[in-house]
């Protein structure tokens, strides 16, 4: 069946709010028409003495960058949550007092 509902414009009910949304898959089969920019001819990457992320640099939290000359993975040095919030005993009330 051609005409489903995967290729042509339909209501769905959005479960969290109630609402009614419009979805409109048929927009995915469009033809591209943004921007077509020319690769850089140089994609070689360099050493940046004043970026905390290259090797050897030392990174915001104090901690030294490790020489590596391969993909890293770093640890995040703002991160959203706290990596040690439930490292101490959390005491459980159990008196029945606030």
């Amino acid at each position: 069946m051609t005409d489903s509902l995967s290729q042509r414009p339909h209501r769905r009910r959005n479960a969290l709010t109630g609402e009614w949304v419009t979805v409109s898959p048929q927009r995915a089969q469009r033809p591209w028409q943004g921007e077509e920019s020319a690769v850089p001819g140089n994609t070689e990457v360099t050493y940046d003495p004043d970026c905390y992320l290259c090797p050897g640099n030392t990174r915001a939290s104090g901690h030294v960058n490790a020489p590596y000359t391969f993909p890293w993975a770093f640890d995040n040095d703002f991160p959203a949550v706290q990596t040690d919030l439930y490292a101490r005993p959390v005491g459980i009330n159990t008196s029945g007092s606030g």
